[in-house]
């Protein structure tokens, strides 16, 4: 293929999108199948049980939905900076990573990708310059396990293309975000990892509609004193499934003659534990994913633990969504920016979570008034944390602390043009004729 049908073939979702059933999958990294509970498991039929699916949804939407945003550092060394608008990779991030996805559906899709597989991949669309122009997520189905090149020493991700083609790219060229992993290279797959839990619940699902289905009626034998021809036993199953099979027909009565006799040869679903089973397997779900179990419908033990929703809420962000994020924005600053960009003054992407972590509004204000009475945040910024625009003619903009703060060492606090102020224990505006220098 020459340069131009190169650079005019299609480079979107269809060459990287899930393989078609006729395709035979040349490598599926996640190691599923049949598992004790007899249910033949993969990443989508595991989204069957309603358990995952609210698991996966809420964690994908979780990250999906918080702002994503590119930083310059003004100060180096110093938590200091302001959102760098004119630079390319900040529409990508914030916006459209490419021309046909959002910034909501490009991130909802990888975080999936990473859930179910252990892995989500995207293929960096550069300009001659080196400077990101696009991402376009690649279906792990269609990667080869990544591997460590024996010569180069650097990883080597191989990538089936609609219509067989092979390409390999090399590790600037791939966006590739990772779940837990034992070797560094290949992240390991949630639903791989509790298949026995995953394939246990679908299990006990397929039986409740099996059995509920069948009107709530055992597994029965039908005992006849003699023997019978295989078109009588035929004519009799199918005459008995027709008077007594379903839920329209379970209170027919059943009529017996002939010698026949009606024998039960299942167990009862509550000796068979079937609610607590299913119930249990929620918990065993949402631990998995790291979820409380309260956010996926669980909420009988919502409170047992001696903490309310609010404290479950801020541990699962915590101690579960945090260290993603985390592993997100440092792959992002890994792999998307240049080592230039990566030094001072340096840019870095950056999650906001302030929205997740709001309190209700009586603990806001409490809050807020603390942060202004030491002068932390002005009325602005508190605003803007509210989503309100700011007092008009910068009446908002002022930092205010009490008057009796000193120094430490003693002596009178100054304000930010050198004169002193008295200490009375009032709250004054920082400097009165001046603001408070934060810097």
């Amino acid at each position: 293929m020459g340069l131009l049908n190169r650079l005019l073939s299609p480079v979107g979702p269809s060459r990287f999108s899930q393989p078609s059933e006729t395709d035979d999958f040349w490598y599926n990294p996640v190691p599923f199948g049949s598992n004790a509970s007899g249910i033949r498991l993969s990443p989508e039929s595991a989204l069957q049980a309603t358990a995952v699916y609210a698991c996966v949804r809420i964690r994908s939407a979780t990250v999906a939905m918080l702002p994503l945003f590119l930083f310059q550092r003004l100060v180096q060394g110093r938590n200091s900076k302001e959102r760098a608008y004119n630079h390319a990779l900040y529409f990508l991030l914030h916006n459209q990573p490419n021309p046909e996805m959002t910034s909501f559906r490009f991130r909802e899709y990888m975080e999936v990708c990473r859930l179910l597989r252990g892995n989500s991949y995207a293929w960096i669309e550069r300009d001659y310059g080196g400077q990101v122009r696009a991402l376009w997520p690649i279906h792990p189905d269609r990667m080869k396990q990544p591997k460590r090149d024996a010569k180069s020493k650097q990883i080597v991700y191989e990538v089936r293309l609609e219509g067989g083609e092979r390409k390999r790219y090399p590790p600037n060229q791939i966006l590739h975000i990772r779940g837990l992993s034992t070797d560094g290279v290949v992240g390991l797959s949630r639903i791989g990892l509790g298949m026995q839990s995953v394939g246990l619940s679908l299990a006990s699902e397929q039986y409740g509609a099996a059995f509920f289905g069948s009107g709530g009626m055992p597994i029965v034998a039908l005992k006849h004193p003699r023997k019978l021809t295989p078109d009588a036993k035929k004519d009799l199953r199918e005459g008995w499934f027709k008077d007594h099979g379903g839920v329209t027909n379970f209170f027919n009565p059943a009529i017996l003659e002939g010698g026949l006799e009606l024998e039960v040869i299942s167990i009862k679903p509550e000796e068979a534990q079937f609610l607590e089973t299913r119930k249990f397997q929620v918990s065993e779900i949402a631990r998995l994913f790291g979820i409380p179990p309260y956010m996926i419908g669980d909420v009988e033990k919502s409170t047992s633990w001696g903490t309310g929703i609010e404290q479950q809420s801020i541990g699962y962000l915590t101690y579960s969504i945090a260290p993603d994020l985390v592993n997100i924005e440092q792959e992002l600053n890994r792999t998307l920016l240049t080592i230039n960009e990566r030094s001072y003054p340096e840019y870095f992407m950056e999650f906001q979570v302030n929205a997740l972590l709001r309190a209700d509004a009586k603990t806001r204000g409490q809050f807020y008034r603390i942060m202004r009475d030491i002068g932390v945040y002005n009325a602005d910024e508190i605003r803007d944390l509210e989503n309100l625009n700011p007092i008009p003619q910068g009446l908002g903009e002022d930092y205010w602390r009490p008057k009796n703060m000193e120094a430490v060492g003693g002596g009178d606090s100054r304000s930010s043009d050198g004169e002193v102020e008295t200490q009375s224990g009032a709250l004054v505006r920082a400097g009165d004729n001046g603001r408070f220098n934060l810097q």
